[in-house]
């Protein structure tokens, strides 16, 4: 009987992967890396936008506390004229507002000579010492008081240490995060992004907070407050004129400039559309839920 015989060819081994199969793995990592590295960034912005509203609150409610803790006075002030003299206040809306309300917060201020050290802590009498505080620090300055340890309760409000009874602080700033932007020892805060302060192309990324109930005051009303930098908007959008009625008819206002470090273009006119596109989308504030760009849900 003839024996069957069957030849089988050798298998040839594999070489490895082809060039176009190494091209295509390539890119589908490439793919799954941007998709995770956008995810992540992503994840990160909304942090950071959520950590920014929960700051703004924290410090809506501290100003509350503040404002009745020294004298109860029926708000903490956004802009707000100091001097180390009685005398030195004139017949202005602002001078006179200020005066009235420092009188109110500290009753002792004047009864020294001289009448006040500076207002901003260094403990030494400067004659010509007057700071105007607008709303990108004089809410920093009443939440922690001129040396960031509050302020004095016996003798003047800037004693350093505070003598007696202590007001304040009412709010754990973050040290690095308090610039002296001025440079008169007096700082203004960075949002929550701490972006870098670049006067020169316009990005100074401070929180603002304006007093709801300062609105009529000629001084926050007009365009002289801010004719100088154009970032001192946000006095202008209080209002949405569409439905005619105030996002935050009481309280405060509070803004941050977003992950861009750069103010959107509101208008002068008061408008908040909540449409803004560009530099100002991602502005926020503590009566929007989301970033400006993006429709209020109220």
């Amino acid at each position: 009987m003839a024996r069957l015989h069957t030849t089988t060819r050798p298998s040839k081994a594999r070489g490895g992967f082809t060039l176009i199969e190494l091209l295509i793995a390539v890119l589908i990592i490439g793919i799954l890396a941007t998709l995770v590295t956008l995810g992540v960034s992503k994840a990160m912005t909304y942090a950071k936008q959520v950590a920014t509203k929960t700051e703004m609150g924290q410090i809506e409610q501290a100003l509350g506390v503040a404002a009745i803790e020294m004298g109860r006075v029926p708000y903490i002030p956004s802009i707000i004229k100091l001097c180390n003299d009685k005398t030195k206040y004139g017949s202005t809306a602002l001078d006179q507002l200020s005066l009235r309300i420092i009188t109110q917060m500290f009753p002792n201020a004047w009864t020294a000579t001289p009448p006040l050290e500076d207002w901003d802590g260094s403990g030494k009498y400067n004659p010509n010492g007057i700071f105007i505080l607008n709303a990108d620090r004089a809410f920093v300055y009443f939440l922690r008081g001129p040396a960031g340890n509050g302020f004095s309760a016996k003798g003047q409000p800037t004693s350093n240490p505070p003598l007696g009874k202590r007001f304040g602080p009412y709010f754990n700033f973050v040290s690095s995060r308090l610039k002296d932007a001025y440079k008169d020892g007096i700082p203004v805060y960075l949002d929550y992004w701490e972006n870098t302060v670049d006067p020169d192309k316009n990005i100074k990324p401070f929180l603002y907070v304006f007093s709801q109930m300062m609105v009529g005051q000629p001084e926050t009303s007009k365009a002289k407050f801010d004719e100088d930098d154009a970032y001192k908007l946000p006095i202008y959008r209080q209002i949405d004129l569409t439905g005619k009625k105030y996002w935050m008819p009481k309280g405060y206002q509070i803004f941050s400039a977003g992950k861009d470090g750069l103010w959107g273009p509101y208008s002068r006119g008061g408008q908040f559309t909540g449409s803004l596109t560009g530099s100002g989308e991602d502005d926020q504030s503590n009566f929007a839920d989301e970033p400006h760009g993006k429709p209020i849900n109220d």
